[in-house]
């Protein structure tokens, strides 16, 4: 079996989804003003209550200290469960957020709570955990009990309707199941993230398929916390709730109907185009779309187009993994079936430096097409990973503005040197950084102190790339960002973490305010760098003046699949002569009067062929084959 390449792989992804990013304004181990009493405080859950006597603690907050929390919770503050004149029955909670704007935020949280809690917001019951219905007095009961360490964290979400722009008050009152219950847990966090309205930016195509091919329907929209539900003839599909609905195997019952999708947030719902399902005859046989070495990496995956008979699937005579450019085969100890791909075992693992095909020959669908062609030869993908910027490598950057910089500063040609006029740029290593918050925890060390004053930090790395990367491309940033920030790659917007909608500006404010800056790692398709220098710049932006810390480091990753490199068949005309050359060893010349076929091998030297004057009017064809 031999392996002939004629054309580039094509690869194709899901759409994405775009965010504006989440982050945390509440942390479990955040500051509360708290009080134990034995009644309850008239109004203690109003903005215009006067908490200044209450102490103030860190979470977690329980009795005993030695109590065991969920998810690795530790208690940092101390309660009690009799004062004297009485058993403590609830526990009130004070604190505060503040957020530039409610408009489209989703809010989120996470407690652990023994044994139950009402949350207000702005004096306004919000939510209720493991609590009775009714009219809430200091000794209504939960209405659970147990260890807390027993259940998971509770999960909710709040109504952005209870928040307002500038400072919203969060208060908690915390119950006991019975007036002798010996323990008391308190711990809260609360996430907050701006929604973009949905967009859908591709509408579902009509599919034409053989009979038990796959069919493929998909929708992409913009927007965030995106959610979908497909309809077949306009009745809900149960479970096809992603953006992308597949039919592993059409029947002619299933010609002519039609599906579209619903996508929804909490800010509106659209609803797609309709798409028309076509079922033919099935005369065509399977075609491979990828081999990928997997995990494992003596085995491969080879992805067909359609469901595929196990007998044949599973015949391992049916493979062949060839070295390209060499006469060497590798042997096949294994052909694995799964519907409608095969995992293929080598007896050895594969070397990523090394080019491999898998050639595949008289493998049927399930109407005994055979594979097309067949035999089909297909180059081994290797996935692959690439550090374009790491965590702690050196940036310029400006720490210093009190104003917007030229619309430009983004883009390559800036000039960002530190020793040109009027000196406002500077060079060090990251993370970069000025916190005085005693829970902060960065995920890359802390070289670089910034100075405090500016509404916005600016960030600029360059970096070099020595070759085309495919279309299956994946940019992956990962971050650690306080408070909001947009990054920008060539002078183009990629990302924003925390920042509003629209147009940025020096003075824009982000969302909300971060109380710790963390590692975030985001996923981004359709980004890809060029040959050459680039520049990755990032503006990080300050929610307020009052806030005395701001934090920034990032790295970018680039993830694809190698494709080997196949040698190009190259034709000069000197002389009256046609002359064929290439490179790499082991490549066979070929030569047919049609493209069909058949193929004959070509006597060469070194890489070359002539075609003389006399055999000029002949029409042939030519390729290069790897044994």
């Amino acid at each position: 079996m031999s392996a002939a390449f004629f054309a580039g792989l094509i690869f194709g992804t899901v759409p994405s989804v775009t965010s504006l990013g989440q982050t945390t304004v509440v942390q479990f181990t955040n500051e509360w003003k708290f009080l134990q009493v034995t009644s309850t405080p008239s109004a203690w859950m109003t903005n215009d209550f006067n908490d200044s006597s209450w102490p103030i603690g860190r979470g977690a907050f329980a009795v005993p200290v030695e109590e065991s929390l969920p998810a690795g919770l530790l208690v940092n503050t101390a309660l009690s469960t009799n004062l004297g004149e009485g058993y403590i029955f609830t526990t009130y909670f004070r604190s505060s957020v503040t957020l530039p704007s409610p408009t489209n935020l989703f809010v989120t949280g996470a407690a652990a709570v023994d044994d139950g809690a009402v949350i207000y917001v702005n004096g306004r019951e919000a939510h209720r955990i493991g609590m009775p219905t009714g009219t809430v007095s200091y000794r209504t009961a939960a209405a659970r009990g147990g260890e807390v360490v027993s259940r998971a964290l509770d999960t909710f979400t709040l109504a952005s309707s209870n928040f307002v722009q500038g400072e919203n008050l969060i208060a908690v009152e915390v119950h006991q199941d019975f007036d002798t219950s010996s323990d008391i847990v308190f711990a809260m966090k609360l996430d907050v993230e701006q929604l973009g309205p949905v967009v859908i930016t591709t509408q579902p195509a009509d599919q034409t398929v053989p009979e038990r091919g796959r069919a493929n329907f998909y929708v992409e929209a913009t927007g965030s916390r995106l959610r979908y539900q497909w309809y077949q003839n306009n009745a809900v599909i149960p479970g096809a709730t992603n953006a992308l609905f597949q039919i592993s195997s059409v029947t002619f019952a299933l010609s002519g109907r039609t599906y579209h999708a619903v996508v929804s947030n909490p800010v509106n719902v659209v609803t797609s185009a309709p798409a028309t399902l076509t079922v033919i005859p099935d005369t065509f046989g399977p075609r491979v779309e990828s081999v990928v070495l997997d995990t494992n990496e003596s085995r491969v995956i080879v992805q067909f187009d359609e469901l595929i008979s196990r007998d044949s699937a599973t015949n391992r005579a049916n493979y062949s993994l060839v070295i390209l450019g060499t006469t060497n085969t590798i042997p096949i100890t294994n052909a694995q079936f799964a519907v409608d791909r095969v995992r293929v075992w080598a007896s050895h693992t594969l070397n990523p430096r090394t080019n491999y095909a898998l050639c595949i020959a008289n493998v049927f669908d399930l109407n005994t097409n055979a594979v097309v062609p067949n035999p089909t030869c297909v180059a081994v993908l290797f996935p692959t990973v690439s550090n374009a910027v790491s965590m702690g490598e050196v940036w310029r950057y400006n720490d210093i503005e009190l104003g917007p910089l030229p619309a430009n500063w983004m883009t390559l040609d800036y000039d960002d040197d530190p020793d040109t006029p009027p000196y406002h740029w500077a060079e060090a290593r990251g993370a970069f950084a000025n916190s005085h918050s005693p829970t902060f925890q960065p995920c890359s060390p802390v070289r670089t102190s910034l100075s405090l004053g500016p509404i916005t930090y600016y960030f600029r790395k360059r970096f070099l790339v020595s070759q085309e990367y495919p279309t299956n491309t994946a940019f992956t940033l990962r971050h650690m960002v306080d408070d909001g920030a947009v990054f920008y790659l060539n002078g183009q917007e990629i990302y924003r973490r925390n920042m509003p909608q629209g147009p940025i500006a020096y003075d824009t404010r982000p969302v909300v305010l971060t109380v710790d800056a963390q590692c975030i790692t985001v996923p981004l398709e359709g980004v890809r760098p060029v040959v050459g220098t680039n520049i990755l710049a990032v503006e990080v932006h300050q929610v307020n003046e009052t806030i005395t810390d701001v934090v920034f480091d990032t790295e970018a990753t680039i993830q694809f699949l190698r494709a080997p490199e196949l040698p190009a068949l190259r034709a000069i005309s000197t002389n009256g002569q046609a002359v064929f050359t290439w490179e790499g060893d082991g490549w066979r010349l070929q030569s047919a009067e049609v493209v069909s076929g058949a193929w004959s091998d070509v006597t060469t030297t070194s890489n070359r062929y002539v075609i003389s004057p006399a055999a000029a009017e002949e029409r042939r064809f030519l390729r290069l084959v790897a044994p």
